[in-house]
């Protein structure tokens, strides 16, 4: 993956996460750019909550969401800890 590929996914996982719900929209375009295979039981547990407010997930599974996202894209090489910031951030906004 190129640097313009890993900042175009950066940057996508930054807006979803800072937007009011979970895209699972977001989660396949990244998957086809960098061609990671998620563990498919996970995918479908994210899919199930596409669309779903942050805030309606709690806490817990919010932060269970984002590290899901994390590994699956730890995968191809995409540094998640630019990612450790913004989502700590968040996750203060939400609680």
């Amino acid at each position: 993956m190129n640097e313009f590929h890993r900042r175009a996914a950066i940057i996508s996982l930054k807006t979803m996460f800072a937007s009011n719900h979970f895209s699972i929209c977001t989660i396949d375009n990244i998957i086809k750019l960098t061609g990671c295979l998620p563990d498919p039981r996970d995918y479908q547990a994210l899919r199930a909550l596409h669309c779903v407010n942050w805030i309606d997930m709690g806490a817990e599974m919010r932060n269970l969401v984002m590290m899901k996202v994390g590994q699956i894209f730890e995968q191809p090489g995409l540094d998640t800890r630019m990612l450790d910031e913004t989502l700590k951030e968040d996750r203060l906004k939400l609680n």
